[in-house]
């Protein structure tokens, strides 16, 4: 399976219902640190359980933010699948819609909290593997972590109300099932350096330091979570030139 078909993910309604989860997913899809997709059928259902359990939030809200994802992501809405839906047999026969824009739309992943509608021995055959949007995230910060950051930092920057401190912002994301993603500034790897690479040190430490999605200048000295290539180095020297 391809890196590209392993980082298209079918985005299931579960995702897009929460404000949390949509803001860090979009973000990363714009600026394709992976391919996003949904369908129409995937946003009547979140926008759906969005007014069910908020039932005050204007309808006409949910709808400039389907737009506003369709405009701004490229190439995410799956139009043409519906053909294969009544081919496919899972646990909860609504849920096969879900898979069948994941075939369609190439997808290597389906995100979902509901892992169990997606059954292994149905999904294998397609090439499709349903993981939590906790696992999804870390692998997507273990393939691209420079791109990573930029994109949280751009949901921190762009919050309003109300602002969150990289704490905060931290805490919302464990709120929202995102255990290792919310804790990775606590849970990142460590590496001991020689006295020459110290400025090689300093370039890894400040991928994944909550100072560098405040747009401080102190980070923790040994925090280092990326992959040594002189590219990404050089993309770490042009951030702090």
């Amino acid at each position: 399976m391809t890196s590209l078909h392993r980082h298209t993910a079918l985005l299931d309604s579960n995702i897009l219902a929460s404000m949390t989860l949509t803001d860090i997913f979009v973000q990363l899809a714009v600026d394709d640190v992976f391919q996003a997709k949904w369908t129409n059928d995937i946003h009547h259902e979140w926008i759906a359980a969005v007014l069910k359990f908020r039932p005050w939030i204007k309808p006409q809200k949910l709808e400039r933010r389907r737009l506003q994802m369709d405009a701004e992501t490229r190439e995410a809405l799956v139009t043409g699948y519906e053909g294969i839906v009544d081919e496919l047999h899972l646990p909860d026969a609504s849920d096969r819609h879900v898979l069948a824009a994941a075939i369609h739309g190439g997808c290597g992943r389906i995100v979902t909290k509901n892992l169990t509608h997606f059954p292994v021995d149905i999904l294998s055959p397609h090439g499709i593997v349903a993981v939590h949007p906790d696992t999804f995230l870390m692998e997507l910060l273990e393939a691209a972590t420079l791109q990573f950051c930029g994109a949280a930092k751009s949901v921190i920057v762009r919050a309003r109300r109300p602002r969150y401190s990289v704490e905060e912002y931290l805490t919302n994301l464990r709120r929202a099932s995102l255990q290792e993603t919310g804790s990775v500034s606590l849970s990142v790897e460590t590496k001991n350096f020689t006295t020459e690479d110290t400025e090689k040190r300093r370039l890894y430490a400040i991928s994944l330091c909550p100072s560098f999605l405040c747009g401080e200048n102190e980070f923790p000295p040994t925090s280092i979570h990326y992959q040594e290539t002189a590219a990404e180095l050089e993309q770490f020297r042009d951030l702090l030139s």
